[in-house]
């Protein structure tokens, strides 16, 4: 059976409703409780603010090229991978059902693939595909995005808030990597949401 996507209505939702949904966030941390590939030099990056590099995200293999606006809509999971990175394959099926259980209207998650070029992409895109993931897959072909990011060892993955500023950042993959990750988004997502209730009061009170 496949995971199903909750549509989400922003504007009908109240903001214990939403609350109740950011919950749903956490019990998605069992997927990495038995993986088999942990990476033991993991790092986690102090969360202090910084601004996203001027770079863009890459490339998709049909030609699209994906970048983020200033103060994107939701907020956007950035991680690097490689094909030849046994961690990079056991956090990717995990990061596509956090993006097949939350939806596209509660988070983005990019996949970039480092050091890989447009046949490379094209050929590991559609293996993954096959096997159902349905993440964003864009190519970094000689590592210029990365380097933008200050990525020099992979997997290494970031949040990007609705501020436009990268708020978490964390190097490896492990059975302890996915509840910070979902933390992250769970306190941007609440904060999306108190935003999004103010405005819809605001508007009701100007309504005659």
């Amino acid at each position: 059976m496949k995971d199903k996507t909750m549509p989400i209505h922003f504007r009908k939702l109240t903001l214990s409703q939403w609350t109740f949904l950011c919950a749903s966030l956490l019990m998605a941390i069992s997927l990495a409780q038995a993986n088999p590939s942990e990476n033991k030099q993991q790092s986690e990056k102090p969360a202090v603010p910084r601004p996203l590099p001027r770079t863009q995200l890459g490339k998709t293999i049909d030609g699209t090229i994906i970048s983020l606006s200033e103060r994107p809509a939701q907020p956007v999971v950035i991680a690097f991978w490689n094909e030849n990175c046994p961690p990079c394959l056991h956090e990717l099926p995990v990061l596509d059902q956090v993006q097949k259980r939350l939806g596209p209207k509660l988070v983005k998650i990019v996949a970039v693939g480092i050091h890989q070029s447009a046949r490379e992409a094209r050929r590991v895109v559609k293996k993954l595909r096959k096997k159902g993931l349905a993440l964003e897959f864009t190519y970094d072909p000689n590592g210029t995005i990365g380097r933008a990011f200050g990525v020099n060892a992979i997997p290494h993955s970031f949040v990007v808030g609705t501020n436009g500023q990268i708020i978490y950042e964390h190097v490896g993959w492990g059975k302890q990597s996915l509840k910070p990750l979902l933390q992250t988004l769970k306190k941007e997502i609440i904060q999306l949401a108190e935003k999004t209730a103010k405005a819809t009061t605001a508007e009701s009170v100007q309504r005659p």
